[in-house]
């Protein structure tokens, strides 16, 4: 499991791939299938504003870059890198 905190908002990256993220009184906002494998590490990259992006990375080597612009309800894939090593 890892864990992002940004803007009042607590992100938990799971061992069987989802993504959850809650409010600051640990109320589940939604979760989605980020990854097929357990998500690794999470961070956001804010864009003073910009939409800001979530970057989730996975034990299969993937990341993935998630746009933040409809939350609470879900967070939006942009891009899958693959074969990520390092």
């Amino acid at each position: 499991m890892t864990l992002a905190w940004h803007r009042g908002l607590l992100y938990v990256g799971t061992n069987d791939g989802y993504i959850r993220i809650y409010n600051s009184t640990y109320q589940c906002l939604t979760n989605f299938k980020a990854h097929c494998n357990e998500v690794l590490c999470l961070t956001i990259l804010p864009k003073p504003n910009q939409v800001n992006h979530l970057y989730s990375g996975c034990y299969d080597g993937t990341i993935s870059v998630w746009s933040l612009h409809h939350l609470p309800t879900t967070a939006c894939r942009v891009v899958t890198l693959y074969n990520h090593t390092d």
